[in-house]
């Protein structure tokens, strides 16, 4: 359908009511997601299957207001739609009229409805269960070491049920060395911090496929590292850190973090819902980001469990909020404000990143937000430092509600209930996780705090020139793994055992398709993120006239690497991954069987957490 801002005059008779004009006027609201079937005149019956309502619009009305996606006033709406056109009282008017007439008809979202569904709760209080603590390494003792001691001198530990060593290393040297290091840090705290390494696992996997013999093939595609042994297992690693935790809320921890807080060094008012990018700032060296003032409060642990589990209206209380206002939605999609209600819950809890931010490329920094652009361009040299080295924060300058967990360094999980599996090799699958929680809990939120941890990889890190370079990445499956999710819409299931079922549908269905539906998804998904990369390298370039020459070189390069990347017509022999040496068919072949094994371990996860959480607490207690 061809889009274009038409001004064409329609009328309708609605009877506004309620609210004063005034406020009609100031409310924030954004076009609703409709379905559409044409009329034998051409026009279009669009409804609201939200609220029901309906209305028959002409054709070049309903595309005008497409472009009413995101929350405004209707001053701001009218301007946006006025954009290109000279200036015109008149035309202004019925451009005002049109969209009065959408919204009173009930096919907009709007942000007063929202913030009434969420006021914040009188009575809130954070959640009483004492978390479990899971702290994942991989090959690195000393970082180890460094993050235990760092958990011992500044985390509360009587308010943590139990804490796990999760080791994914394959080296049998580096596997004694941290399991020593665990113990040694055992022997300095009254609480218990057990290592779970190889031998751990492979005991609890068994228990598992002896307690259930039908789901042998599930958990040995979930758990088993042996199966997995050329690949990449954080998810697996990850796996584990929920099956140690279930009926708890969990903290789990990257080893290459430290249990320190520092605040953001530029704050904001308020809170947001959205799923815009994070802030960033840049320093020449860890020294000077060291010299940012150390939080009061410096224990990461107890101030994830603040809002942890809690429903939306409730964390707001305890962020503060007496009162949501509609600024707080301004930058929400209206696909995720249409779902946030009263019951709404902090599923997950994220936070920054001081130091190296833990980002698989630099190619961020070429669309960031105005003001992180503004501090990156402050002193000079500091893009070259930027695009060398790992020293920056990267976070929110205040509370951020997300639709998606994107798992940071340190991250909190309400697992008292139910959370899906970690898909169990490959990078990227903690936004595999993110997404797939949001699909199986679409009411769901992510709260991303406003502080930050300590990152510091050892050895410290520097960008390679591949993180460097804008090309568009060509490797197959690209992001088909998680578009499986973006069928959230299609599920129209309340129950999480149907959601869980219709997303496993949807990866057998994957699995299942011909070579050439495959094919035409993954190219179809390529040319997607492409164009997203370039449209906002145009957005950026055109709001970066005043800035440096540098800056503008830069931005300019990075569009043309982007417009430059293609892929041709690729053919199923022609595809390259990131899976060993595998190419063309047999690399299709892999992920249809990962696919496939995938929504089989969906369906049969209800079933092992179950006694997963047998095992473990006839092991450990209760």
């Amino acid at each position: 359908m061809t889009k274009s801002k038409s001004t064409s005059t329609f009328s309708y008779s609605f009877s506004l009511g309620g609210d004063s004009p005034v406020e009609q006027e100031q409310e924030l609201f954004a076009l609703d997601q409709l379905s559409e079937v044409e009329q034998p005149d051409g026009a279009i019956l669009a409804r609201n299957p939200r609220t029901g309502r309906e209305m028959v619009l002409p054709l070049e009305v309903l595309n005008a207001m497409s472009y009413c996606s995101d929350f405004r006033s209707m001053d701001e709406h009218v301007a946006m739609l006025m954009e290109g056109n000279e200036p015109d009282a008149g035309k202004a008017d019925a451009i005002r009229s049109v969209v009065k007439s959408v919204h009173a008809g009930g096919l907009t979202v709007s942000a007063k409805d929202i913030c009434e569904q969420l006021t914040p709760d009188k009575a809130a209080s954070p959640i009483e269960e004492n978390p479990v603590v899971v702290v994942i390494t991989w090959e690195r003792p000393q970082a180890l070491e460094r993050l235990l001691g760092s958990i011992v001198a500044n985390c509360d530990l009587e308010g943590v049920e139990r804490c796990f060593v999760v080791d994914d290393s394959r080296s049998r040297e580096n596997r004694s060395r941290n399991q020593q290091v665990t113990q040694a840090a055992a022997r300095q705290t009254s609480i218990s911090i057990h290592y779970h390494g190889s031998d751990e696992s492979r005991e609890l996997m068994d228990e598992l496929i002896r307690r259930l013999p039908q789901y042998e093939e599930e958990i040995r595609f979930l758990v088993d590292r042996e199966r997995w042994k050329d690949q990449w297992t954080a998810g697996i690693a990850r796996n584990y850190s929920h099956l140690l935790s279930l009926g708890k809320p969990v903290i789990v921890i990257d080893d290459d973090a430290l249990c320190e807080v520092y605040e953001a060094p530029f704050r904001e008012q308020g809170i947001e819902f959205s799923r815009r990018q994070r802030e960033a700032t840049f320093y020449a060296n860890d020294d000077e980001w060291r010299a940012e003032p150390a939080a009061e409060k410096r224990d990461p642990i107890a101030r994830h469990m603040q809002c942890l589990g809690l429903t939306v209206p409730q964390a707001l209380r305890i962020i503060g909020m007496d009162k949501l206002e509609q600024a707080a939605l301004r930058h929400t999609q209206p696909t995720f404000a249409r779902r946030l209600n009263k019951h709404s819950r902090v599923l997950i809890t994220e936070c920054g990143s001081m130091g190296d931010p833990g980002t698989g490329g630099i190619q961020w920094l070429a669309t960031m937000s105005a003001d992180s652009r503004d501090r990156l361009m402050q002193n000079e040299g500091r893009l070259q430092q930027a695009q060398d080295q790992r020293h920056c924060w990267l976070g929110r300058t205040h509370p951020v509600f997300e639709p998606n967990a994107n798992i940071s360094q340190l991250t909190g999980f309400d697992n008292r209930g139910f959370l899906p599996p970690y898909f169990p090799i490959i990078r990227g699958q903690d936004r595999l996780f993110g997404v797939t929680t949001s699909f199986i809990f679409p009411d769901s939120v992510t709260l991303d705090y406003p502080w930050a941890v300590p990152h510091l990889p050892i050895p410290a890190r520097t960008w390679s020139e591949q993180q460097n370079d804008f090309s568009v990445s060509s490797k197959f499956p690209g992001w088909l793994t998680s578009q499986v999710v973006s069928r959230k819409d299609l599920c129209t299931a309340e129950a999480t055992e149907s959601r869980l079922e219709f997303l496993a549908r949807s990866f057998t269905e994957l699995a299942e398709s011909p070579d050439q539906v495959l094919l035409g998804l993954y190219v179809d998904d390529w040319n997607e993120r492409r164009d997203k990369l370039l449209e906002d390298l145009q957005q950026n370039i055109r709001e970066s006239a005043a800035q440096s020459k540098e800056w503008q070189d830069y931005l300019q390069n990075a569009f043309r690497q982007v417009q430059s990347s293609s892929l041709g017509e690729p053919r199923i022999s022609e595809l390259r991954g990131q899976v060993g040496e595998l190419n063309g068919s047999a690399l299709v072949n892999f992920w249809r069987e990962a696919w496939l094994n995938f929504g089989r371990s969906l369906l049969a996860w209800p079933d092992i957490r179950q006694a997963a959480r047998h095992i473990v607490e006839e092991k450990f207690g209760a």
